[in-house]
C-alpha cells in the first residue's frame, strides 16, 4: 500500500515538472528559445546541431555605441519618468559570433567559464594556470579557447591591460604602425594630457603627426565592455510572419532554425550496443529529455499557429489596413480553439507578428481593460487614444505626470499601472511632463 502511494506521488511530481517546462517553452520568444536550446545543446550529448544556431537572431556589434569619445547628453531628462531597461547578456553577445560546429561542447563550456572571469571593463586579470586549477580544465585547452575569444568583438576584450587593449584595436582597425605602437607603449600619460611637444621631440615627429596619432588613440575604447550594457536593440525579430496573397492569408513561424537541432545518431547507436548499464541509463535519460523538449517545441508551434489563425479571422480588416482593432479577449480565443486561457496568455506573451501593415505586438491585439463599469472592452490602442486625449486637454503650464494620468484613467474605471502609461506615452512619441511644460 505504501509503495503504491509513493509511486503515485512520484508520477504527479514528474507530470508537474513536465507541464512547467512545456508552459515555459510556450511563453518564450524566438531569442529566448534559441538561448534555451543552445544551453541544452551544451549539456545534453544527445542533442546535435547541423549549422550555426540561428542566422536571423544576431546582435549588430559593429554598430553598437561603444567608443569612449561618444558623450551621452543628460539634459532635459526627467529621471522620475525614466524606466530601467534590460541589459544585453555579454556571454550571448560574445559567443554568438562563433559557429558552434567549429567547437566541441567542452570548448564552448570553457569559453563560457572564461567570459565569466572578465571584469566589468572586459579585462582578463587571471593567470591561465590559476584558471586550470579552479575549473578543472587543462591549461592547453584553456589557452586555445582564450586565444579564440581574444579575436572576437568588441576588440580589445580579454586584454591584460590598457596597452594591450589599445594595441589590439589599432591592429584590428588597420591604423597600426611602429609610431602608434611606441606612443601607446611608452607615452599614454602624455596622450592623456595632450603633451604633443614631448612626444614630437623624443620621437622626432612633426606636431601635426603627433596630434593625428593622439586623436586616433583617443578614439579607441579603453574599456571593451564600457557602454555595452545598453538596452536591447530597437529592431524586432518577429515570431510570426503573415502575408496576404491571392485573397488568402499565409502564416509562417519565423523559427526554421529549430530544424537545425536533432537527436544524435551516434549516441542512439551507442545506447543499443553499450553493455555498461549505468551509461546506458544515463543516455536513455538524456534521450528522453531531448525527445520531450523537441515534442514541446512542436506543440508550441501548433498552439501559436492555431491562435494566429483565429486572431487573423477577427482582425482581418485591421491587418489589411481597412479598420481598427476589434474587441477581442483571451477567453474568447481560448473558447474557440478549446484551450485554457492561461495557455493562450503564455502563447501570445512577448510574441510579435509581421503583418502587411507592419510589426505588431500580439498582446496588444487583445482587450486588456474594462471601462465604465465593465461595459466596454478596451484594447491597448484604445487606452493609448485616451492617454492622447488627456494630454491634449491638459494645462500646458502644468502638464500631467504619468502618475496623474494613471489616476485620471482609474477614475474612468480603467485600471492601468504607471509603468504602462509611461510605455504607451513613449510609443506615442509624447515627451515627459517636464518637457511638455510651456
Amino acid at each position: 500500500m505504501d509503495i503504491k502511494q509513493e509511486h503515485n506521488i512520484s508520477q504527479v511530481q514528474v507530470l508537474s515538472q513536465a507541464q512547467v517546462m512545456s508552459l515555459s517553452l510556450l511563453s518564450m520568444d524566438n531569442l529566448e528559445l534559441s538561448e534555451f536550446l543552445y544551453k541544452e545543446y551544451l549539456e545534453n550529448p544527445l542533442l546535435e546541431t547541423k549549422s550555426e544556431n540561428n542566422d536571423d537572431i544576431t546582435f549588430d556589434i559593429k554598430n553598437m555605441d561603444i567608443p569612449s569619445t561618444r558623450q551621452h547628453s543628460k539634459e532635459n531628462i526627467n529621471y522620475l519618468e525614466t524606466e530601467n531597461t534590460d541589459e544585453i547578456d555579454i556571454k550571448h553577445l560574445i559567443l554568438y559570433q562563433l559557429n558552434f560546429n567549429d567547437y566541441s561542447k567542452r570548448e564552448l563550456k570553457i569559453m563560457e567559464f572564461l567570459i565569466d572571469c572578465l571584469d566589468d571593463n572586459g579585462y582578463f586579470n587571471y593567470d591561465l594556470k590559476e584558471i586550470a586549477v579552479i575549473s578543472g580544465y587543462k591549461v592547453d585547452e584553456i589557452n586555445k579557447c582564450f586565444n579564440i575569444l581574444k579575436e572576437l568583438e568588441p576588440y580589445g576584450i580579454f586584454s591584460r591591460d590598457l596597452k594591450e587593449c589599445l594595441l589590439v584595436q589599432v591592429k584590428k582597425n588597420n591604423i597600426y604602425d611602429k609610431n602608434v605602437e611606441t606612443i601607446i607603449s611608452n607615452y599614454l600619460n602624455e596622450v592623456s594630457v595632450d603633451n604633443v611637444s614631448k612626444i614630437s621631440k623624443e620621437l622626432k615627429l612633426s606636431r601635426l603627426e603627433v596630434r593625428k596619432y593622439i586623436y586616433a588613440i583617443k578614439c579607441l575604447n579603453p574599456k571593451p565592455l564600457m557602454n555595452i550594457k545598453l538596452s536591447k536593440p530597437d529592431y524586432i525579430n518577429p515570431d510570426i510572419i503573415i502575408t496576404y496573397e491571392n485573397n488568402n492569408w499565409n502564416i509562417e513561424l519565423n523559427d526554421n532554425w529549430i530544424n537545425n537541432y536533432y537527436i544524435s545518431d551516434y549516441y542512439l547507436k551507442l545506447i543499443d550496443i553499450s553493455e555498461d548499464k549505468e551509461l546506458k541509463e544515463y543516455f536513455k535519460e538524456k534521450l528522453s529529455k531531448c525527445r520531450f523538449i523537441l515534442n514541446c517545441i512542436e506543440q508550441r508551434r501548433n498552439t501559436i499557429l492555431n491562435i494566429t489563425k483565429v486572431v487573423i479571422s477577427r482582425q482581418e480588416k485591421y491587418f489589411r489596413g481597412n479598420g481598427k482593432i476589434m474587441s477581442m479577449t483571451l477567453s474568447e480565443i481560448a473558447d474557440e480553439i478549446d484551450m485554457n486561457v492561461s495557455t493562450v496568455s503564455r502563447a501570445v506573451k512577448n510574441k510579435y507578428i509581421s503583418t502587411p501593415i507592419g510589426i505588431v505586438n500580439m498582446r496588444n491585439l487583445f482587450s486588456s481593460y474594462n471601462s465604465y463599469g465593465g461595459n466596454i472592452d478596451l484594447t491597448s490602442e484604445d487606452v493609448k487614444q485616451k492617454i492622447k486625449e488627456i494630454i491634449y486637454e491638459e494645462n500646458k503650464k502644468k502638464p500631467y505626470s504619468d502618475d496623474e494620468i494613471v489616476n485620471i484613467l482609474n477614475n474612468k474605471n480603467i485600471t492601468i499601472s504607471r509603468r504602462t502609461v509611461s510605455k504607451y506615452r513613449k510609443e506615442l512619441n509624447i515627451p515627459t511632463s517636464y518637457n511638455r511644460r510651456e
